[in-house]
């Protein structure tokens, strides 16, 4: 995005997708910008197979992270007119959740969650790729976010970032303990939430199979 802006500014493009407020923000009055709701949803993801991380298929440990995020830096951070997604489906999209249902940081729970798992000292990778941004959002900048907010909860987070085309092999294949990842929504419908059920593609590069959450994958099929 950044090369993007440099080259409109200067004339030798027309267009510049992506921009960031901030980079939009220095562009001359002469170009315009424009803005329009967006789909795409942040998330972290934690690994469901034991086999990579015990701790990162642990669910206290995801409560742990739930309630250690500070939604409303990453807001922030996202830039002026992002809000938090209080689930897996866009607030515009049918059946997305309102902010009410938002979950708030409570570091107290996230650290006595944090207790619940037994492990002393914990550490866990999350993976992001270097090299790209998606709507003017760096997975590194989220990260290393991230990485601050849960050490105030006692994890320890070693950021693993990696080029696109050695990242996603890697995920494709469930093998991150963690992953910064992202879903632009290909249709306005609460089904595209089912890639992430355990019979969805990006349930299972989290480590799910088929036969797992059988709760989730009834669910599903209604």
């Amino acid at each position: 995005p950044e090369i993007a802006r440099l080259n409109v500014r200067s004339g030798q493009s027309q267009i510049a997708m992506g921009l960031t407020p901030d980079q939009a923000s220095t562009l001359p009055s002469s170009v315009r910008v424009y803005s329009a709701p967006s789909s795409t949803v942040f998330y972290m993801q934690a690994n469901f197979k034991k086999s990579v991380s015990e701790l990162a298929a642990n669910p206290n440990l995801w409560e742990a992270i739930r309630y250690g995020l500070d939604y409303d830096k990453l807001v922030r951070i996202a830039g002026r007119g992002a809000i938090q997604a209080c689930g897996l489906l866009p607030r515009e999209f049918l059946g997305g959740l309102p902010a009410s249902a938002c979950i708030k940081r409570d570091l107290a729970r996230a650290r006595r969650a944090l207790q619940r798992t037994g492990v002393s000292n914990p550490t866990l990778e999350i993976e992001f790729p270097t090299d790209y941004v998606l709507e003017g959002m760096s997975f590194q900048t989220l990260s290393e976010a991230v990485q601050a907010d849960l050490k105030q909860v006692g994890i320890n987070v070693v950021l693993r970032g990696a080029p696109l085309t050695a990242w996603l092999p890697r995920w494709i294949d469930a093998k991150p303990h963690m992953v910064q990842g992202a879903q632009a929504a290909l249709y306005p419908d609460p089904n595209s939430a089912s890639a992430y059920l355990p019979t969805g593609y990006r349930g299972q590069y989290a480590g799910y199979t088929p036969r797992d959450a059988p709760d989730l994958t009834a669910l599903g099929v209604r």
